[in-house]
């Protein structure tokens, strides 16, 4: 934790100094130079590079190219959408988007997504352009994000992707990018606590984050982010004999800090440097069964640098960023103890092509180094990565093809991941088409993985691989905006935890077949009511051979639903949700399983003046005793408060 608390205080003192300046900025409503805007939009978001002669600090174009419609279906979330949420953590935001987590408790525990079925490194997480899946498990710790940082976020269902970063998916991405540069000198600060109507602890949770954000020159933007959390995640449920007793040995207190400089130079240009770091200590209380809990230690840190070219020669973008994590696990049990140290270097790099209006190329690669030392997979390295090219073909506005293509490798192994898109935009209905090749390669654990027990990892795995397919309708210009998308996967040689020989450990199952469909509907009445629903149908079977052949593939629900309404007119912000998450088995032999359970939540905000804002939120209301993952209790009805003040 000295780390964390370094960082607060050096960036407390950096705000207090950028505090003093009373720098003016103006925005220039010249209009910047375009385009053919059938290849590619260009909006200007600042201004000429001189000062007028008032002394008035301007600002250089920015220029943001805008892709033509791309044939990916995506949800997204902006900054002011997060804010209105006031969620704690973003596996509470991707609930809110109708995607499935597999949680192993309250905040600070282990969660990760869920799309389509797939989870872990088959489903991509890219923060500002970087993977940042860990190539130890596959997974990204969430915890480690600051809601509060995030401008957007944008969950894509399927492996069809043409952006480089989020290559290899098959489930999904969940691209996130952090909050920008302002103009002027902007403070925010966030306090909350949570109770879970515990007698024992009637103050659970504890939150406080503290941002800034503003320019330290002309051309130059400065932000830091802090966030502590202090959480007892002390709460009753209901035990598996029917019992009420309460989660304890769950205590977690952890911080986030990070930081960014930007500077502007030339005709838009960029670069950028930052930091992200995360830590956490947390007991683990285990199952509800376990009568000895662990300590789990979590530091992780991000160092990125990169730069943006928007307007080569008027026809290129160009954009490169070099970044270094390091996730480091510490963990100790009354029985054993173990120790993760996972450094990883990568660079990902991006050239587009804009030049014609029948035509636009991107090529981009992406390569990653991580070295691994760890008391179960003992010492490691992996080098992987991808070269991908993408070819897009413009017929009017009207229709449009992707090519994207990709040679994938990881250690020895090698695959050309070929892709195919169609998009068809008429009058009030959009169509598109697309087929893909799915390829991932397995991740250190499930190679070399051994413990003291009776599980141990696979050095003879084969790339799990496939082909995928969907197709999507989206009606609009009416009352109700929809969308329906049918999607279909076949998997050869799927990744499978599972017993054999009396050890847990992965093996490639034969094949496994997937089919299912996605709805999503939106509209806005009186300006100000909101009501958004999705539901998503999945079947799936296991094609192995045994007990297990023809059975659907453990964790996956059969139906994952959500709705929401929300009423939002100045002063007042109230929004009610409901996710409903299905049957899911706990073993590829389907003898046994988790209920169904059906979360409701709610929201309320109130601008109260010019700085402060007050809001509560009221989540599983209806107290509902679920699990996400079996024999790991989730949190019945909480009650947080808060407020927001910016200036």
């Amino acid at each position: 934790m000295m780390r964390f608390w370094f960082f607060v205080i050096v960036s407390c003192l950096l705000c207090l100094s950028l505090f003093a300046e009373d720098t003016t900025v103006q925005a220039d409503t010249a209009a910047v130079p375009s385009q053919d805007a059938a290849a590619a939009d260009m909006t200007g978001a600042s201004t000429e590079d001189a000062a007028d002669s008032a002394g008035v600090t301007v600002l250089p174009h920015l220029y943001t190219y805008i892709d033509a419609p791309v044939a990916e279906q995506r949800i997204v979330y902006t900054h002011d959408d997060i804010e209105k949420l006031h969620v704690e953590s973003v596996p509470k935001l991707l609930e809110s988007a109708g995607i499935q987590t597999l949680s192993y408790g309250a905040y600070g525990n282990q969660s990760a997504p869920s799309i389509r079925g797939f989870t872990g490194s088959t489903v991509k997480v890219v923060i500002d352009g970087v993977c940042v899946n860990s190539a130890q498990n596959g997974t990204f710790d969430f915890t480690s994000l600051n809601p509060g940082n995030i401008e957007k976020i944008e969950i894509i269902r399927g492996g069809f992707t043409e952006d480089v970063s989020g290559e290899g998916a098959a489930g999904g991405v969940v691209y996130i990018t952090t909050k920008k540069q302002t103009l002027g000198n902007n403070f925010s600060a966030d306090f909350s606590a949570k109770t879970y109507f515990s007698p024992e602890t009637p103050f659970d949770t504890a939150s406080t984050a503290f941002g800034y954000s503003g320019q330290v020159g002309e051309n130059t933007f400065f932000k830091t982010n802090l966030k502590g959390t202090f959480a007892r995640n002390a709460f009753p449920f209901t035990a598996y004999d029917d019992t009420i007793k309460y989660r304890r040995n769950n205590q977690v207190i952890d911080g986030t800090t990070d930081s960014q400089i930007t500077h502007f130079f030339g005709n838009g240009n960029s670069w950028y440097a930052g930091e992200s770091t995360y830590d956490g200590y947390k007991h683990i209380p285990g199952t509800e069964t376990s009568t000895t809990s662990g300590i789990q230690q979590d530091y992780n840190t991000r160092i990125a640098a990169g730069f943006s070219l928007p307007a080569v020669l008027d026809q290129f973008k160009i954009d490169g960023t070099a970044a270094w994590q390091s996730d480091n696990q510490l963990y100790d049990e009354a029985s054993e103890s173990s120790t993760h140290l996972l450094n990883s270097v990568s660079y990902t790099g991006t050239a587009k092509w804009y030049g014609s209006d029948k035509l636009s190329q991107s090529i981009g690669t992406y390569v990653n180094a991580s070295f691994l030392n760890s008391t179960n997979d003992g010492r490691r390295s992996l080098v992987s990565g991808y070269v991908k090219e993408t070819t897009k073909l413009y017929a009017g506005d009207i229709f449009s093809c992707s090519i994207p293509v990709s040679l994938s490798f990881s250690g020895e192994s090698a695959a050309v991941v070929p892709k195919l898109g169609f998009r068809a935009n008429l009058q009030r209905v959009s169509f598109v088409l697309d087929g893909y090749r799915l390829c991932l390669f397995p991740d250190m654990n499930q190679l070399y993985w051994k413990d003291s027990g009776y599980g141990e990892g696979n050095p003879d795995l084969k790339p799990e691989d496939g082909w995928g397919g969907e197709a999507t309708c989206s009606v609009h210009d009416v009352f109700i905006p929809f969308s329906v998308c049918v999607f279909s996967n076949y998997y050869f040689n799927k990744i499978q935890w599972q017993t054999v020989g009396g050890k847990w450990k992965p093996v490639n199952v034969a094949s496994a077949f997937y089919l299912g469909c996605d709805v999503n509907a939106a509209v806005t009445l009186f300006s100000c009511v909101t009501i958004k629903g999705s539901w998503e149908w999945l079947y799936n079977r296991l094609l192995a051979e045994g007990a297990a052949y023809g059975k659907r593939i453990m964790y996956t629900p059969d139906n994952v639903a959500s709705f929401s309404v929300t009423y939002d007119k100045m002063p007042v912000m109230v929004a009610f949700e409901v996710n409903y998450i299905g049957l899911r088995y706990t073993d590829n032999t389907n003898l046994f399983y988790l209920d169904p359970y059906v979360l409701l939540n709610a929201v309320a905000s109130v601008q109260a003046g010019k700085y402060i804002s007050p809001y509560v939120r009221v989540d599983n209301i209806l107290n509902t005793d679920y699990e996400s993952e079996p024999g790991y209790p989730m949190p019945g009805i909480s009650l947080e408060c808060g407020v927001k003040a910016k200036w």
